[in-house]
C-alpha cells in the first residue's frame, strides 16, 4: 500500500467508454503511463469525473481492478465506493480491498440520508469494516451531493467513530471554512482541495494536495502554479491561475454539460476516453473545434509565458 505524498496533484480520472457507451478497459495502461509522466501523485478512479452514478456496481469494480493493474506501484490509487445502497458500497469496498487499492472515497448517501452526524458515522462503519486497515476519505461535494450534516460536525463524530477516515476530498469554494477546518483538525485529517479553478487559493489556505479533473490534461501548468507560489512569486502564480481558470471556464461552457468538454479534452493529449454516458450528452465536433480555437487564443494572448 502506498501512502499519499503530502504534496501534489491527484487526477480524478475519466471512465473510458466505447462509442456505443460500453465500458472500455483497453486504453487504461496508456492513460496510466501518461499520468505517471505528468507526475501526478495518485488517481481517483470512478468519482464524479468518472461518471460513477451512471455506472453499475460491477462496472465500477472492473474499472478499479483495471486501474490497479495499470498503475502497479507507480503512484497511489483511490477508488470511489459511494452509493445510496449501503450493501453495494460495502461490496465495492470489499472488492477494492482485495484489489489492494491505497485508499477509498465515500460520499454521504444522497437520496435518503441521515440527518445527524452519528447516523452518518454508523452508515459508514460496515463499509469501512469491509476494507480493514484501508484509509478512507470523505467525498465532500455539496454542489452535487447534499451534505446531510455540517462537515465540522461529521468530522467531530468521525474523529473517534471512524479511525480509518484519514481526511476529506473538499470540493467546495468556501476557502475560509477550509482554512478553519485544517487548523481545527491538524494532525488528524488531511484536506484534499477539489476546486481546480481555485487551486492557488487552496494552496494559500494550506491544502497541499488537490484532486481534480483538469489535472488529467493541465497538470504541467498546475505544477507551475505550485512552483511559482512556493518560490514566493505570488503575482506570477496568480496570473497563471487566472489563465487556467479562464481556460477551464471555456471548457465547461463549451458543451451541453460541464463534463462533455472536460472529457473531450483528453483527445488533445492523445488519450481518447470516448463519449460521456447518458443521461449526459457529448460535445459535438463543431463545438469542440470551436473550443480548441478559443483555448489557443487564450494561451497566445495571455500576458505571460508558461
Amino acid at each position: 500500500m502506498i501512502d499519499l505524498p503530502e504534496n501534489g496533484l491527484i487526477a480524478a480520472t475519466f471512465t473510458n467508454l466505447t462509442r456505443e457507451g460500453e465500458l472500455n478497459l483497453e486504453g487504461i495502461d496508456d492513460y496510466a503511463s501518461y499520468l505517471h509522466d505528468r507526475k501526478v501523485i495518485a488517481v481517483m478512479v470512478g468519482g464524479t469525473t468518472g461518471e460513477f452514478t451512471s455506472l453499475t456496481t460491477h462496472e465500477r469494480i472492473a474499472l478499479t481492478g483495471a486501474w490497479r493493474k495499470a498503475v502497479k506501484d507507480e503512484f497511489a490509487i483511490i477508488a470511489h465506493a459511494s452509493h445510496t445502497c449501503q450493501e453495494d458500497a460495502r461490496q465495492m469496498a470489499a472488492a477494492y480491498h482485495r484489489a489492494e487499492v491505497d485508499a477509498i472515497a465515500l460520499a454521504a448517501p444522497y437520496f435518503f440520508y441521515p440527518n445527524k452526524a452519528q447516523q452518518l458515522v454508523e452508515f459508514f462503519k460496515p463499509i469501512m469494516a469491509a476494507a480493514p486497515e484501508t484509509p478512507f476519505y470523505y467525498y465532500y461535494l455539496p454542489s452535487l451531493i447534499p451534505a446531510p450534516v455540517p462537515l465540522e460536525q461529521f468530522l467531530e463524530a468521525a474523529d473517534e467513530g471512524l479511525p480509518q477516515l484519514m481526511g476529506v476530498k473538499y470540493t467546495h469554494n468556501d476557502i475560509a471554512e477550509l482554512s478553519r477546518l485544517q487548523k481545527r483538525f491538524a494532525g488528524r485529517f488531511s484536506f484534499n482541495f477539489g476546486c481546480d479553478e481555485m487551486y492557488l487559493q487552496g494552496l494559500q489556505a494550506g491544502a497541499t494536495r488537490a484532486i481534480g479533473s483538469t489535472y488529467n490534461f493541465l497538470a504541467d501548468d498546475f505544477h507551475k502554479v505550485a512552483q511559482t507560489y512556493s518560490e514566493g512569486d505570488l503575482a506570477e502564480a496568480e496570473a497563471l491561475q487566472t489563465m487556467l481558470t479562464t481556460q477551464i471556464d471555456a471548457i465547461v461552457d463549451a458543451g451541453p454539460f460541464p463534463l462533455s468538454g472536460l472529457k473531450a479534452m483528453m483527445k488533445t493529449v492523445g488519450i481518447d476516453c470516448g463519449p460521456v454516458r447518458q443521461p449526459l450528452a457529448s460535445i459535438s465536433e463543431p463545438q469542440f473545434d470551436a473550443l480548441l480555437i478559443q483555448l489557443e487564443g487564450i494561451r497566445q494572448n495571455w500576458p505571460l509565458s508558461i
